[in-house]
């Protein structure tokens, strides 16, 4: 009751030109391309940026002039990081989020998820948008229907620009044999979808102990890595960031490496950036898919556990529209057919996956954050600045 009092006084105070913009874990991809854009075009000279991490010290730099980074709070204790965090709310303009939403309290605040992807796997039952949401990104026409009912939200809220991380998959900066230090033909990126959590080793949606597709053992990884050396590829595996790694750090492989989204901190690149300097994509029922499709480059797809997905969690859509364009790998060998022809430029599947790719991605020029931008500018009231 002292909350809700609280929160009524509050409200009387007017809006403040603010934006406040989520970044669990330190950052988001969609959340800090659109953070950049707006500095570059100088927004932080009439708007005040209030960043809310569960981790702020990993966003420490990015504190400058007009920009305030605060601790999300995770609990429902009141104390004063929780009535400041409230305080910056109910006065924003704008409320920008993709993972961990904020919930708005003053109905004059425009709240926009970016979201984190489009859904392949089943969303409705764990994970919603939540309904005082004004607006939401959605990556294509195709979408709409999908998002609407996986996401529960009215359709008239979703907006096609693209999503702002997907920017980062047309950056040819970062030298990912140079991040290895490795002279390989090749380099693929395994990412698997999120299967067993580091809490819970008796659980999960994937049966193999070590919660990666097709490798149940370490004899199977060491099959993989010995078809990765004799075709000269890197197969580099990034796990889920809550998937249980221990069972996989021990292993001894000089053509199969582990890395973590630490691995990406140290290095000071983000993932789709490092997604760009890769040759080929692994992964199963994870929306990096319908990103990955804008390089042009294969993808392959382990699907050993589509039937107990299917029961458990279930599917957003039809799961052969990502079979049409994919180089299925159900076993060790197939690995062999895979990493031959991707050293010998074989790619019968291109044209398909071009198909796929305009069907799922309305736009593939590289521009989607400033398009965000544009709009989010025609969102905001012509106030005096801060």
């Amino acid at each position: 009751m002292l909350w809700k009092i609280l929160i009524a006084f509050l409200r009387f105070f007017r809006l403040q030109n603010a934006i406040v913009i989520e970044m669990e874990r330190g950052t988001r991809p969609n959340t800090e391309a659109v953070l950049r854009e707006m500095l570059a075009r100088k927004w932080n000279q009439k708007y005040l940026f209030v960043l809310v991490s569960d981790c702020p010290e990993k966003i420490a730099f990015l504190k400058a002039k007009h920009i305030k980074i605060i601790h999300q709070p995770v609990t429902a204790k009141i104390d004063w990081k929780r009535i400041k965090f409230t305080w910056y709310k109910l006065r924003a303009v704008l409320i920008l989020d993709e993972n961990r939403q904020l919930k708005k309290f003053n109905p004059s605040t425009v709240r926009v998820f970016l979201t984190h992807g489009s859904p392949a796997k089943s969303l409705k039952k764990y994970y919603n948008c939540r309904p005082d949401a004004d607006y939401m990104l959605n990556q294509s026409e195709f979408w709409k229907s999908v998002n609407a009912e996986e996401f529960v939200i009215d359709e008239k809220k979703l907006v096609t620009l693209g999503y702002p991380r997907n920017d980062g998959l047309f950056d040819r900066r970062v030298d990912v044999k140079g991040l290895f230090e490795t002279p390989c033909r090749k380099i693929v990126v395994w990412y698997p979808t999120y299967r067993q959590h580091s809490t819970d080793r008796s659980e999960g949606h994937y049966r193999g102990s070590m919660g990666i597709p097709v490798i149940h053992d370490e004899d199977t990884a060491l099959r993989i890595n010995d078809l990765a050396r004799k075709y000269d590829v890197l197969l580099v595996i990034k796990p889920h960031p809550s998937q249980d790694l221990s069972y996989i750090r021990n292993l001894s492989l000089d053509h199969i490496v582990f890395i973590d989204d630490d691995f990406l901190w140290d290095h000071g690149i983000q993932s789709y950036p490092f997604l760009a300097g890769t040759d080929a994509l692994i992964t199963d029922y994870s929306s990096v898919f319908f990103d990955y499709l804008l390089t042009q480059k294969p993808i392959a797809l382990t699907f050993e556990d589509y039937e107990l997905y299917a029961e458990q969690v279930g599917f957003a859509i039809d799961m052969d529209i990502m079979r049409s364009c994919s180089y299925m790998l159900d076993s060790a060998d197939d690995f062999d057919q895979f990493f031959r022809r991707l050293v010998e430029g074989d790619d019968p599947l291109r044209k398909k996956r071009e198909e796929i790719m305009r069907l799922t991605n309305q736009y593939t020029d590289g521009n989607s954050t400033q398009r965000v931008v544009d709009w989010l500018e025609t969102l905001l009231p012509r106030g005096k600045g801060k």
